[in-house]
């Protein structure tokens, strides 16, 4: 008993010592930042992704003002919604060396040339703690950076933020006790998903024009949804896996996948195509299948057989999110095979050791079932929900794992899968939602967590099978840029 009493109390000094810590951090981010003028400031966050990217290219701004300037705009952000967990300090060691290399005339920008980029704080970046929610692992720096993190150097961005996330990536809340919350910047009374929650709520304010992050169940997807942005995994073969940390060490069943979050799903793309496109990558994870970026799949015009559904048979969706679905397609209708087989099985597989040969086995048995479905009625790509509800307020997500149900399929049958909001809730959705049939308490949950809705973003999902990930981003374009929110907003 007093060996687990005196163990917590050195955890309880540990979060202690990270909360003086943070201040630091966060006091030495303000005084940098100040250095840059605030006018020129906002000029530089206002910037798109891809005229960022040209600015800097073109010399017009520098990647100091630039590293600053986004910082500034971070800071604004996590005091709203505390999405940033720790500023990177070497960000403006990098920022100084790419100015410096840039005074060369014979110097080649690479492609990212002084972008700043966000990461989700379960990804190592040296010299940062990658603690995962969990205070015993404060003051245990990264050695060395993770290879996507290594990657994006090499591609010339800059890693400047550590974001927010739930405690061992198992919630689409954004909690922890290191940390704290993260609230959901359209409304702080709701979450903003997870675990990549961090990412989503400062992508979303315009705190960064690109954040990395993780997807085990839905981890991009469903906070890219609850806050009006895009996102996108990829299937587990085309993401890197050497050197990774996971929040459950030994889950073989579920693979979580690195991916990007952003204000559109063409910023999603080109991060994409500059990853896939890199023949170091392959070098480094012998394991990745060496497969470049697919311009041919994503450039086709070729005609696709789209299915899609309202409701996974298992948790039924709110009407917003079935409204969403049927405004984006008018296809043919597919029904998920034995929706309950396939929760429990992706339950148990994200908390199991995930070497019980007899969830492998169901898993396999259950991919080969769904992609027999889908050849049947021979289709490309499936358009869904991108989950059962809006983003619920604080406290709820534990109590209503179901509506997860929508994005979990597509890691547990280790499809591609990206969201793109493409409507808001509007007043016809709580006409309808009084007319919805409860039959049990998480049906009751939804309901009572889509009132009072209106104007928050509601997002379709698009799925397709490994290695169609290039089709899929096409997918989710054509979307976006007939009924997408982004392109009505610019």
């Amino acid at each position: 008993f007093h060996f687990f009493q005196n163990h917590r109390q050195k955890l309880k000094v540990l979060v202690k010592q990270r909360a003086a810590d943070r201040k630091v951090n966060f006091e030495w981010a303000k005084n940098n930042f100040e250095k840059l003028d605030e006018h020129r400031a906002a000029e530089i966050a206002a910037k798109e992704f891809e005229e960022l990217k040209n600015s800097l290219q073109n010399g017009e701004i520098g990647p100091v003002e630039t590293v600053r300037a986004f910082q500034r705009k971070a800071f604004e952000a996590t005091e709203k919604t505390n999405c940033v967990c720790l500023f990177i300090q070497d960000a403006m060691e990098t920022a100084q060396q790419l100015e410096d290399l840039a005074k060369d005339p014979a110097y080649q920008k690479p492609p990212l040339f002084g972008v700043p980029v966000s990461i989700k704080e379960s990804i190592h970046v040296k010299n940062m703690d990658s603690t995962l929610g969990y205070s015993q692992n404060i003051n245990k720096p990264s050695e060395s950076n993770s290879l996507s993190v290594d990657q994006l150097i090499r591609l010339g961005a800059i890693p400047f933020v550590h974001t927010n996330l739930p405690i061992a990536l198992l919630s689409y809340g954004c909690s922890n006790p290191v940390y704290g919350t993260t609230s959901n910047p359209l409304d702080t009374s709701r979450v903003p998903g997870g675990s990549s929650g961090g990412e989503s709520a400062l992508v979303a304010l315009g705190g960064s024009v690109l954040g990395i992050g993780t997807d085990v169940g839905g981890s991009i997807r469903t906070p890219a949804s609850f806050c009006g942005i895009a996102g996108f995994k990829s299937s587990s073969d085309r993401s890197p896996q050497l050197g990774k940390t996971a929040s459950i060490p030994g889950r073989q069943l579920l693979l979580s996948v690195e991916g990007p979050l952003a204000k559109n799903i063409d910023v999603c793309t080109e991060y994409l195509r500059l990853k896939w496109n890199d023949a170091v990558l392959f070098e480094k994870d012998v394991y990745l299948p060496p497969v470049r970026f697919q311009e041919s799949q994503y450039t086709s015009k070729e005609p696709l057989r789209i299915g899609f559904y309202t409701n996974d048979g298992y948790q039924r969706a709110s009407p917003a999110y079935e409204r969403a679905v049927k405004e984006t397609v008018d296809v043919l209708k597919f029904e998920v095979p034995q929706p309950d087989h396939m929760y429990s099985i992706f339950c148990a597989g994200a908390t199991a050791d995930g070497g019980h040969f007899l969830m492998n086995s169901l898993a396999n048995d259950y991919r080969h079932e769904f992609v027999l479905a889908m050849r049947a009625k021979h289709l490309d790509a499936i358009v869904c929900p991108s989950f059962g509800c809006p983003p619920p307020h604080h406290g709820v997500p534990n109590k209503l794992l179901s509506a997860s149900s929508y994005t979990a399929l597509y890691n547990l049958i280790d499809f591609a899968a990206g969201t793109v909001p493409v409507t808001v809730h509007k007043q016809e959705d709580e006409i309808e939602l009084r007319k919805m049939k409860t039959e049990d308490s998480w049906d009751r949950k939804i309901v009572s967590e889509s009132k009072n809705c209106d104007g928050l973003p509601v997002a379709v999902q698009i799925a397709a099978p490994p290695f169609r990930e290039e089709m899929c981003l096409r997918l989710l374009k054509e979307v976006e840029t007939k009924i997408g929110l982004y392109r009505r907003r610019h």
